[in-house]
């Protein structure tokens, strides 16, 4: 069942050649809420996104979001530990300075960090009906950050049709994990709202590698709330809100490799953003006014004596207005204006303090046409004031084009820049406030293709990172510039009705400006998996999680690695269902960081039921 939306929230362009008008009933599984200040269908952006929608994620059967995510190609993920230890997702070998994201619509990434950015640790996956990875270059969309691209996570799912759906599950496993999640779901005739509760806990293991003679274990706990909800006061006017709240509580070791245990420190983390909006009709433009808020904290109470800073804080507040006008039957605009505010504060109890405050004005605006109905283009461009350094210009250009019912072309360009963060500036760390923002270009060129049971997709891309902000004695700018380039593949084939495979490789040359590859960045990066209906009701998923040797931040080599994870699913009925899984079934032992340890084989049962 089509469900109608405005602006902003799922409205899609629908543009077709030859006087055609601009589609308000669409399929909400076609269209991505990425790419463009209007949601727009997947086949008619040129910009390159990857979705992956509720079944999806359930498949994965994976704990933490960032493992998903890692499955993708173009993205890898690295981590200190067990669930909840700190670590890196990259796409396309950037990492999180470089992109921001977006839970239920709300920028959750956090000014307090060394580089404002999102932490994906602890962020267990349970919650999430639906992930979207938007990649290149970004700014002229989304502003200072998306040079790499941009992540957007909705939690909590809503039936299709009128009515309402509640969601249990539970799972238990090794090192005394326990997850509890519920969610409801309900549409109405002009409106809709989704809650999401999910509860993790776990003993862990240790951080720092055991196999250097640690032995202390690592726990974390975790409590997830979530909510969205969208009602049409008339058919011209409706109001919504979102919310995202996480506390969570993670042991940690201060070091890594022999002698890396510390049986004493532990950190404590605390986020929640809010947002609301309206949506209105006045003659032929749709619009949309937003405000949001959101606010990280972070305290680590054991931290040393020699430590200048244990608490930290930042916080984000913003207006934006967005408008859209059809201007024929196949050219769309949309434009508008956002204001941002972000606060910075670090300090320890009864000591230092540092702080600051960062201002941001912009204008952008859009412009999507279709020439034919088999080709789509899109410009934007975007100018954002700093407070700190004054206006930076960003845009993007995107074409795709569709020979055939089973082919799909992308390309697409785009500028970017990422400003100075506020510890950069401000923090205990070295800060230096002379800096100016890192400016990128980036490309990418690829094809996608249905050759009957077969489909696969590949891309080329390049980013290129000037101005880079890089520590010394403190932060610098450092002339010169670096380069990632690569090309990602994906593919799937269904051997028969009860058998496919599936798989994404990705090839990435990242360079920094003296030519040395770029730290904790793989070569190569590989996931295989095997789809498998043994008999009705009961499948089994097995995948292949393979990386080459990387080059960890001293320069030293972290060799590579392949791990083996398999996932059984038995329906014991329509609604309810048993899982067991098991994580590296050939107790591999490796490291995705020097000196940090991941977990030898594990087991997990769960059981999930819908009413």
């Amino acid at each position: 069942m089509a469900k109608r939306h405005f602006l902003g929230t799922v409205a899609a362009l629908g543009l077709m050649a030859g006087g055609a008008a601009a589609q308000d009933i669409i399929n909400l599984e076609e269209v991505t809420f990425s790419v463009s200040r209007v949601p727009l269908e997947l086949g008619r952006t040129g910009a390159r996104v990857q979705v992956l929608t509720r079944e999806d994620i359930e498949e994965a059967n994976e704990t933490e979001v960032n493992t998903v995510l890692s499955r993708l190609p173009g993205v890898t993920m690295t981590q200190r530990g067990p669930i909840g230890a700190s670590g890196s997702v990259r796409i396309r070998g950037a990492d999180e300075r470089y992109f921001p994201v977006l839970i239920n619509g709300i920028n959750m990434s956090d000014p307090s960090q060394l580089q404002s950015q999102f932490s994906f640790a602890g962020l267990t996956s349970s919650a999430v009906s639906r992930l979207e990875v938007l990649k290149g270059s970004q700014s002229a969309i989304y502003g200072s950050n998306a040079i790499a691209g941009v992540v957007n996570l909705t939690m909590g799912e809503i039936p299709d049709e009128v009515g309402s759906e509640t969601k249990v599950t539970t799972e238990f496993g090794s090192f005394n994990t326990r997850r509890l999640g519920l969610s409801y779901g309900q549409r109405f005739e002009r409106g809709e709202v989704a809650f999401t509760f999910e509860r993790a806990l776990t003993d862990g293991f240790s951080s720092a590698d055991e196999n250097d003679g640690n032995t202390e274990d690592d726990g974390f706990r975790s409590t997830i709330l979530s909510f969205r909800a969208r009602h049409e006061l008339t058919d011209t006017v409706a109001v919504g809100a979102s919310a995202f709240y996480q506390d969570s509580f993670n042991e940690f070791d201060a070091g890594a490799g022999v002698g890396g245990d510390d049986p004493n420190r532990f950190g404590l983390s605390e986020r929640y953003g809010l947002r609301g909006f309206v949506e209105f009709a006045l003659g032929a433009v749709e619009n949309e006014i937003s405000i949001e808020t959101s606010r990280n904290e972070r305290a680590d109470p054991n931290a040393p004596t020699t430590f200048t800073t244990t608490d930290f804080q930042g916080g984000r507040t913003g207006i934006q207005y967005n408008g859209r006008v059809d201007l024929s039957g196949n050219s769309t605009l949309v434009f508008g204006a956002q204001y941002q505010r972000e606060t910075y504060d670090a300090f320890r109890p009864g000591g230092a303090s540092f702080d600051g405050t960062i201002r941001r004005n912009a204008l952008f605006a859009e412009y999507l046409y279709a020439p034919t109905e088999n080709i789509d283009l899109t410009f934007a461009l975007r100018r954002e004031d700093d407070s700190r350094f004054g206006g930076q210009i960003t845009g993007r250009a995107a074409f795709v084009w569709r020979p055939d019912a089973a082919t799909v072309v992308r390309a697409s360009a785009g500028t970017g820049f990422r400003a100075p963060s506020a510890n950069e500036m401000f923090g205990p760390f070295g800060a230096n406030p002379n800096l100016k923002p890192e400016e990128s270009e980036s490309f990418d060129i690829g094809v996608s293709r249905e050759f009957g049971a077969f489909k696969a997709d590949v891309a080329l891309f390049r980013t290129d990172i000037d101005n880079l902000i890089g520590y010394t004695t403190g932060y610098v700018q450092i002339a010169g510039r670096s380069r990632l380039q690569g090309v990602e593949m994906s593919g799937t084939y269904d051997i028969s009705d009860n058998l496919s495979l599936s798989g994404a490789y990705t090839f990435t040359d990242a360079k920094d400006r003296s030519g040395n590859p770029v730290g904790n960045v793989p070569k190569h990066d590989l996931a295989v998996s095997v789809d498998w209906k043994i008999m009705e009701g009961l499948r089994n998923t097995t995948t292949l999680a393979a990386s080459s040797e990387r080059f960890g931040f001293g320069g030293s080599s972290i060799p590579g690695f392949g791990v083996v994870n398999t996932n059984f699913s038995y329906d014991l009925t329509e609604r309810a269902q048993l899982t067991f899984r098991v994580e590296n079934i050939f107790n591999k032992q490796y490291q995705t960081v020097e000196g940090y340890g991941t977990s030898d084989r594990a087991f997990y049962l769960g059981l999930s039921s819908r009413f």
